[in-house]
């Protein structure tokens, strides 16, 4: 979460009135809570507002969502603690209650789906308990039409002294309020109470939150709620100071303070609590601080299951194929004109082509949802920042702004409608036979429906493979001059194919050198230098650590490139033809995130994966589990929800069996890992019967930010029963997400 902290003094209450639906008033509350103010990066300046005109949308005025049925909510009835929402505006303020719903559908599906996306991490769901109703065939969040009188908006504290004066004042209710005022961003009440049992204060009282309307959208709603939830008490390990907020990156309810940058996955902003540790953890270690203090998966405004039940909806950090549902065409980059690398070239729907690159497109996260074309890295747009029917969609440089902001509607064949946060209206084609794609009125129809198909990783980091590397600041790659040699800086170029901005990955542990294809004998190197801004060089490729670098994975073939010896990260530079520096790690910076892309160069020595499946495509076949541990695949992973109980590792276990191994040969063992939080599993290659002995074996210390491992082995066995083993039990349970696993003979 990329906040900074406003403080905003509160002004006299106001005893006015209005309209509204409230629903039955209730008893006294406790003393009053803590109000957390915010301002989210991206929120558009005071007198400005997100979402459509209201002059645009026909029929705007009081009623309830029309157009085709979706689902994403759960209706349960209205009793019990619940969430309700309040679109709240000021008697002479433009009326845009019609004209937002659908978006305001959009963006609190989403928010529900980051809880509980964030308890799918520790095998459990977590939904938040909207009031809810059904209408039009869907179910859908109750949102209530409140109209104030004219200054009740100027603050928090007037705001809320304005609702309640109407009868919202249950104590089960948490109030979010959508208004139409701009003096505030993003705030929401939190009492003081790290207590762990039921009658905690946040559990049992009243609280409001509020996002005005320069920052509406999913990340802003799930923020503030968590607040209403008791997010982030001031006792939590990495909270700020007088609690709140939490300083662990990225992470939903986490700025200010000094950070620390665990969880560098853009994923990881949208979801609670990256290391299960301050605020939000559904299956807390016994004797953890979320184990004896307030832990909100706890709140009785989150209903609570046993197993995991997240749908799947694009995510962010995956690639996806999207596709029209009326015309089955696939969403494409129009070649009118120029290059699909341009920036401002409108996007169209064409015939689907699994082998075409600008037809790949990666969800990213920067305050809210950004679609990304792989190929040409620039974010899909309302075009011209257009918020009317009819407007163009285009890609153009990404940029955290509501225009390349989208939500979802899902629907029940497994769609979605894809709503633009700027405009409010929906991703259209609009005929059959058409290809210019714009953004219309939500209808429901078939043509404002897109399916989602997830793709394996495009460019895993795979030892021996050449790569274009190239950062998402200016879309450039990294190269070496033309005649280098040992000492020259390593620079940067417009993307092109010659040998220069090629690299070769080669393994070394947990990390890799960056050997430049033209010359085969340079490798990226900080000459054993830790100093922030120290220009980067070519070296002969060696064991120095100052040649080595972690990656720490943003998303599909996107990541933070830290040295090992200075940790400090590979920042790229924007002056032509300067030197690409190291710097200190900070997960807001795009220079800092590389997009790694197969540049054709195959391994030196052709190397072939001895393990089948080990991309986990569509399934588990070729590989086995002990029966303590439950598997399933998503998105081309393997997720392995490992119970507790195990005295040792060998006590659940997951591998496949029946490799050929040879005395003496050369191998390399690699994969892609995260866990739900910080655990020790055993990788080995072994004989897969008595005395199971090992070839290799190795302890790999694994977190919630996926990394990827890779290790070379020369083998002590020559048997066609070797088998690659993790060995992966423990007192407490925790699921491991593994991907791309692969043994090669060099």
């Amino acid at each position: 979460m990329r906040l900074r902290k406003s403080v905003l003094s509160a002004a006299v209450l106001l005893m006015i009135s209005g309209l509204g639906v409230p629903s039955t008033a209730a008893a006294a509350e406790p003393p009053r809570p803590t109000a957390e103010y915010d301002v989210f990066p991206g929120a558009d300046p005071p007198g400005t507002y997100t979402g459509p005109r209201a002059a645009s949308i026909p029929g705007a005025g009081t009623r309830a969502l029309t157009g085709g049925p979706f689902t994403g909510f759960t209706c349960d009835g209205t009793d019990g603690p619940r969430v309700e929402v309040l679109y709240v505006r000021e008697a002479t303020m433009t009326n845009r209650y019609t004209a937002l719903q659908p978006i305001i559908q959009g963006w609190l599906i989403q928010a529900d789906a980051a809880w509980n996306d964030g308890a799918a991490r520790g095998g459990r769901s977590r939904h938040i308990r909207f009031l809810t109703e059904t209408s039009g065939g869907s179910c859908q969040a109750v949102v209530r039409n409140v109209v104030v009188p004219a200054g009740a908006l100027a603050t928090f504290a007037t705001s809320t002294a304005a609702v309640r004066a109407l009868g919202y004042t249950r104590t089960d209710r948490k109030y979010m309020m959508l208004t139409e005022g701009t003096s505030v961003c993003g705030v929401g009440e939190r009492y003081n109470d790290d207590s762990p049992g039921a009658t905690n204060l946040n559990n049992t009282s009243i609280a409001f939150a509020r996002v005005d309307a320069g920052c509406w959208g999913a990340n802003a709603i799930a923020h503030e709620l968590g607040h209403t939830f008791g997010a982030v008490q001031p006792s939590a390990p990495h909270a700020t100071t007088g609690g709140g907020h939490c300083s662990q990156r990225f992470d939903m309810m986490c700025y200010g303070g000094i950070p620390t940058y665990d969880c560098t996955e853009w994923d990881a902003e949208r979801l609670p609590d990256c290391a299960a540790d301050d605020y939000f953890n559904v299956a807390p270690p016994a004797g953890s601080y979320l184990a004896t203090r307030w832990n909100t998966a706890n709140s009785v405004y989150l209903r609570a299951g046993t197993s995991v039940d997240n749908a799947h909806y694009p995510r962010p950090g995956l690639a996806y194929t999207i596709r029209n549902v009326a015309s089955g065409r696939a969403l494409d980059i129009d070649p009118a004109t120029g290059t699909g690398s341009d920036p401002l070239r409108y996007l169209y729907a064409t015939t689907a082509d699994p082998a075409s690159a600008t037809q790949k497109w990666l969800l990213g996260y920067q305050t809210g949802t950004q679609i990304m074309n792989n190929k040409s890295l620039l974010c899909l747009d309302s075009a011209y920042s257009g918020v009317t029917a009819g407007t163009r969609a285009l890609q153009y440089t990404c940029a955290n702004q509501d225009g390349m902001h989208w939500a979802y509607l899902p629907h029940a064949d497994g769609s979605f409608t894809v709503l633009n946060s700027l405009s409010g209206l929906a991703l259209t084609q609009p005929t059959a036979a058409g290809s210019l794609i714009d953004q219309q009125v939500y209808t429901g129809a078939t043509s404002q429906r897109w399916t989602f198909t997830a793709l394996a990783d495009q460019a895993p980091l795979s030892d021996g493979y050449g790569y274009h590397v190239s950062a998402l600041n200016n879309r450039e790659t990294l190269a070496a001059p033309a005649d280098a040699v040992a000492g020259s800086a390593v620079t940067h170029a417009v993307a092109g194919t010659a040998a220069r901005q090629q690299w070769r990955l080669v393994a070394s542990g947990a990390s890799w050198q960056l050997k430049n294809i033209a010359d085969g004998t340079l490798c990226v190197g900080n000459d054993q230098s830790t100093t922030a801004g120290q220009a980067l060089t070519l070296q002969v490729c060696g064991t120095a650590t100052g040649q080595q670098w972690t990656p720490r994975r943003v998303a599909d073939g996107r990541y933070m490139l830290v040295n090992r010896h200075s940790g400090l990260a590979m920042t790229m530079t924007t002056a032509a033809g300067s030197a690409v520096q190291q710097q200190a790690l900070n997960v807001d910076n795009r220079a800092q995130v590389f997009a790694f892309a197969y540049s054709g160069a195959l391994p030196e020595t052709p190397a072939v994966n001895l393990l089948a499946n080990g991309g986990f495509t569509d399934n588990t076949d070729g590989w086995w589990f002990s029966d303590n541990i439950t598997a399933s695949t998503t998105g081309g992973r393997l997720t392995a929800t490992v119970a507790g109980g195990a005295g040792e590792p060998w006590e659940a276990m997951l591998g496949q069996s029946g490799l050929p191994l040879e005395t003496g040969a050369t191998y390399v063992l690699s994969f892609d890992a995260s866990t739900s939080g910080p655990v020790d599993i055993i990788a080995t290659v072994e004989l897969s019967d008595d005395p199971w002995t090992d070839a290799f074996t190795q302890v790999v210390a694994l977190t919630p930010t996926a990394g990827r491992y890779s290790y070379r082995f020369t083998s002590n066995l020559t048997t066609d029963a070797g088998q690659v083993q993790f060995q992966l039990g423990r007192p407490d349970g925790y699921s491991l997400v593994l991907d791309d696993i692969a043994l090669i003979r060099q």
